[in-house]
């Protein structure tokens, strides 16, 4: 079945200014500046969220992850499929405390998946978001920049650890992938955000969430459906919606629960505005006007069918 809706709401819908990921779209939508020769500080802005409060210095992503062998290279399988509960995290976490404690590192883990390191000063290191690196060789994503081989040392390092780990031999007796790698990504320091730039956010997403409560926004999970949405979005201004990640072949499922009633929301004015970002970082913008344009980009609509939403 054909996704109708949403064809329709993309043949009327002007193209906005593209952001090359997902992470910099979401810091895009909350006007946080982003330095081109740095990270998109993805680190403290979900660090706020696990925590509590804010990063005092710079703050670095070391979220647990499994490396398989792949005849000869290692490839990163998606850090979804570990299912790591609180005591293996917090056992791998102090063992690594242990080891680098002369180097002053110093690893926390607030959420099992989501491991951080607290250091005092700008690393100088570049580094990949970790849905890049997922299934690729991690040996062409590793840490860069000016002190990207020390990383790439700390991380062969923090391999050699988790290795032989009671917690990873008692995953492995039960048949679990073990966690025998950390993936350094998305550091830099608490950014400036633009407060209250939203009059709601709605997400599962802990970017969007971690943005969100930096901005003083209020922020509550994403609904089931769009009229779920269109009933409880009350409050006057502009919302920001974050669907979680679909494939193409579930076009049409999301046709109906989500596109469908915010065309006809358009249509009957209960909207004003709908813009639509794809997680590649393309966006495409529709008012209530716009919908009486009949002429069809269908390369346009060929690129958006083909790419998740």
């Amino acid at each position: 079945m054909r996704p109708q809706a949403l064809e329709l709401l993309l043949t009327r819908a002007q193209q906005v200014t593209a952001m090359p990921n997902f992470e910099t779209l979401l810091c895009r939508l909350f006007d946080v500046t982003l330095r081109p020769d740095a990270d998109v500080p993805i680190a403290p802005v979900t660090y706020g969220l696990d925590h509590g409060e804010t990063p005092q210095g710079y703050c670095l992503r070391a979220d647990p992850v499994h490396a398989a062998a792949d005849r000869d290279v290692l490839r990163m399988l998606d850090p979804r499929t570990l299912a790591i509960a609180p005591p293996e995290a917090q056992a791998l976490v102090a063992t690594l405390n242990a080891h680098f404690a002369q180097d002053g590192l110093q690893f926390a883990a607030p959420q099992p998946q989501r491991w951080y390191l607290d250091l005092p000063t700008d690393p100088a290191l570049r580094t990949h978001p970790l849905a890049d690196a997922i299934g690729a060789s991690m040996h062409d994503y590793l840490p860069f920049g000016t002190h990207g081989k020390r990383w790439q040392g700390i991380l062969n390092e923090i391999q050699m650890v988790l290795h032989e780990h009671p917690v990873n031999l008692a995953r492995g007796a039960r048949g679990e992938l073990t966690i025998n790698s950390v993936w350094f990504w998305g550091g830099g320091q608490t950014p400036p955000v633009a407060q209250k730039c939203w009059a709601q956010v709605w997400s599962d997403d802990v970017v969007a969430l971690g943005l969100a409560k930096l901005s003083g926004v209020p922020r509550t999970g994403a609904p089931e459906s769009a009229r779920a949405w269109l009933n409880a979005a009350v409050t006057p201004g502009e919302h920001l919606l974050v669907l979680p990640g679909e494939s193409r072949v579930e076009l049409a499922g999301m046709d109906a629960a989500w596109f469908a009633p915010l065309l006809a929301a358009l249509k009957k004015r209960v909207l004003q505005r709908l813009t639509l970002h794809l997680v590649s970082g393309a966006g495409y913008s529709v008012d209530t006007a716009a919908l009486k344009r009949w002429w069809i980009r269908r390369r346009e609509l060929a690129q958006f069918l083909s790419a998740p939403v």
